[in-house]
């Protein structure tokens, strides 16, 4: 007989719990003995401590080990399950945690199977109990709908890229597609190359900004919307002309410079404008060009669409 020494394993699976037959079943089928108390289930097993342990040690440092996200559908359904069964409400509406990298986790793990989730945090609270104040932690709830159960993602249509930073504009090839979170909230951004400008008909397209506002003035649009500061609104105080590094006033005219084909010298020099902030803009215009052309099509016909095909 041989023996091995191995770290005992305690799971939180009291009686009563969702958790605790599903987590008896699979003892049992592997030959492992449990034992049971009101609060846990506890054994010994030197393989299953190796691949708990990539889980994290602690409440709050709970994870899901990367290649695990990674497995195809079917078995991230049964991961899915088993968290729902453990953390998780009867109804399926809410998973909670303490631990801020599964809460996300938790909500990647939804977007590939098609769920919906958001994020909600519950601040600490201190009550008191027989004079003695009790501060609990504060909590994650990540809250679950069955919208989009259409969908379907995984390794080969999507990828996480960590990122610290502002986000302007991004480019993900091939799809033009991001998983953002704002205020706890995920979302799908749609085709981000082409943004603003994936639509039927542009009737103001092929105007300059200062003109925009002399066009609305002239119509009478209220003075508060004329005059009202460009932003996307991305984050507090965040502006157009600060991003773009430029007024949209000097930047009209350097772009009609470079529309009549004037030197960045002329351009320069007719406007009054620093030669660097006129090249700035004719750097942002280079590289921006691919925002304001239709997709490519390879030729193959004998008459192309959008090429040699006029309708």
């Amino acid at each position: 007989m041989r023996t091995y020494k191995s770290q005992r394993l305690f799971i939180a699976s009291g009686e009563g719990k969702r958790s605790r037959g599903p987590l008896m079943a699979v003892l049992s089928r592997y030959g492992i003995h449990g034992s049971t108390t009101r609060s846990f289930v506890a054994f010994t097993n030197r393989a299953l401590f190796s691949a708990l342990a990539a889980c994290g040690f602690g409440a709050r440092n709970k994870r899901i080990p990367d290649w695990v996200l990674s497995l195809p559908g079917r078995q991230l359904r049964k991961l899915f399950q088993g968290l729902m069964d453990s953390d998780g409400t009867a109804e399926g509406h809410c998973y909670t945690t303490t631990s801020e990298t599964l809460a996300y986790q938790m909500v990647e793990l939804c977007a590939k199977l098609g769920i919906h989730a958001n994020l909600a945090r519950r601040l600490p609270k201190t009550s008191v109990y027989r004079g003695k104040p009790i501060r609990s932690r504060g909590v994650i709830d990540v809250r679950i709908s069955p919208v989009a159960r259409t969908l379907t993602f995984g390794p080969r249509n999507m990828s996480y890229v960590p990122y610290a930073g502002s986000v302007w504009c991004p480019e993900v090839p091939p799809y033009d597609n991001l998983l953002v979170e704002r205020h706890g909230r995920t979302i799908f951004c749609g085709n981000t190359k082409y943004g603003d400008g994936g639509v039927d008909f542009l009737p103001i397209g092929d105007l300059y900004k200062t003109q925009v506002r002399e066009m609305a003035a002239f119509l009478g649009v209220p003075k508060r919307i004329v005059e009202k500061v460009p932003t996307a609104g991305l984050w507090k105080g965040q502006t157009d002309e600060g991003e773009l590094g430029i007024r949209y006033g000097d930047l009209d005219r350097v772009l009609l410079g470079i529309e009549i084909h004037l030197t960045p010298d002329e351009i320069a020099a007719q406007t009054g404008l620093p030669l660097k902030k006129v090249l700035h803009v004719e750097g942002l215009v280079a590289a921006s060009v691919h925002k304001r052309k239709p997709p490519l099509i390879p030729k193959i016909g004998i008459r192309t669409f959008g090429l040699d095909w006029r309708e």
